[in-house]
């Protein structure tokens, strides 16, 4: 049986009261990676190409606590207890026992059921893409890297969906600030952090910040996101989920987070983690695949 185009005018839906809300993004034609005069680029970013998408829905959102709770409680599924944390305020992120999506290791931070989820292996989020689709019968998965970038961008083409100028961001984004670059953790060695301050030192609450112009929330800054695909360490697009290698040892990373610099906030970066990384700036986001016809 066919699934139809939901909501084909834009406006968001969901599949069950405790699922993501999502957005359908229409199919389009992009160019992937970052020309080589773009401040900040590294050489994974190309080469730059053509990539064709058809269309797909992309949650609104990054996965909230709340939802991930959810998952929890109806599959009995456990993360493992540890995360990548600075609990005392260190400038270095470490492994540590004790921590996981519940207690993500940030002083002084309480987090709520709308922040983003974090600590999330890219193993969490493949068995929550996995019962989310056993529960409502659609095929939901993990964005490919093409994808992400392609709804990242929202039609620029731009270093940042905003533009060109990355201290605008503050009202589009939660990257690192003048309230992060104050910090303890922030590192001196790091680039420059954005000339702006959005009031959250940590994971803003899903909707803080401006949506880009396919309506979606926060795919720069936030929260880390994991994407399906292998690591390469040049562009290898894939033109849908069905090109995805199934087994290998590095996967990708995208987006950036709070707790990052303004050349980790822009639309082409990309970063190689191990599928078993958990990290309390790394959690995910939901994508649905759009059959047409039968």
């Amino acid at each position: 049986m066919a699934q139809n185009l939901e909501s084909s005018s834009g406006a968001p839906f969901r599949d069950c009261p405790n699922c993501p809300e999502m957005v359908l993004v229409p199919a389009g034609t992009f160019t992937m990676g970052s020309p080589a005069t773009e401040p900040g680029r590294r050489e994974n970013e190309g080469p730059q190409q053509k990539v064709t998408l058809a269309a797909f829905a992309i949650g609104r959102f990054e996965l909230t606590v709340g939802e991930f709770r959810s998952f929890v409680r109806e599959a009995g599924y456990r993360t493992d207890s540890f995360c990548d944390v600075n609990p005392d305020g260190g400038v270095r992120w470490t492994s540590q026992q004790g921590y996981d999506w519940e207690h993500p290791g940030l002083t002084g931070y309480q987090q709520t059921d709308r922040n983003p989820v974090g600590c999330i292996s890219w193993f969490d989020a493949k068995a929550y893409v996995a019962w989310l689709s056993h529960k409502t019968g659609k095929t939901y998965r993990l964005l490919t890297e093409a994808e992400f970038e392609y709804a990242a961008r929202a039609g620029s083409t731009a270093a940042y969906p905003w533009g060109t100028d990355p201290d605008l961001g503050c009202s589009s984004a939660n990257g690192g600030d003048t309230t992060a670059g104050a910090a303890t953790w922030w590192r001196a060695d790091w680039p420059r952090h954005l000339a702006c301050n959005d009031g959250f030192l940590y994971s803003a609450p899903a909707g803080s910040h401006q949506p880009n112009a396919f309506g979606l929330y926060d795919m720069i800054g936030n929260a880390w996101e994991w994407v399906e695909d292998c690591y390469a360490e040049r562009y290898v697009p894939t033109q849908g989920p069905s090109d995805i290698e199934e087994s290998c040892g590095i996967r990708v990373i995208r987006g950036g987070s709070w707790a990052n610099s303004v050349p980790n906030l822009r639309s082409s970066l990309r970063f190689p983690a191990p599928p078993g990384e958990h990290d309390n700036t790394t959690g995910f986001r939901v994508a649905k695949t759009i059959y047409v016809g039968s």
